[in-house]
């Protein structure tokens, strides 16, 4: 992946339990089974998406120990950013 911002990144960004598997992991590293009950899903579905943000390059998986943790906390910023801006833009949508 050589820009920031490449098409794989913004895909990444685009779900919204990406966005807040990212945001919870800025306190740093996390288990799979400890980040899926915070975020309220199924460890298998959560792992999917960690493969998703793994691919792309915002999170490292040690498959060792099973710990995943945000490449740079710099993308919790980015994507409690983009997810403030979906909750606006779904509040500004009205009925």
């Amino acid at each position: 992946m050589d820009e920031p911002l490449s098409a794989e990144v913004l895909h990444a960004l685009a779900h919204p339990l990406r966005l807040a598997a990212l945001v919870a992991l800025e306190a740093g590293k996390r288990e799979p089974a400890d980040l899926a009950a915070a975020l309220g899903v199924a460890e298998p579905e959560l792992m999917e998406h960690l493969h998703v943000l793994d691919a792309a390059g915002l999170v490292t998986i040690d498959y060792d120990t099973g710990a995943v943790a945000a490449r740079s906390p710099g993308w919790a910023a980015i994507a409690q950013r983009l997810a403030a801006l979906q909750r606006d833009s779904k509040d500004r949508k009205g009925p």
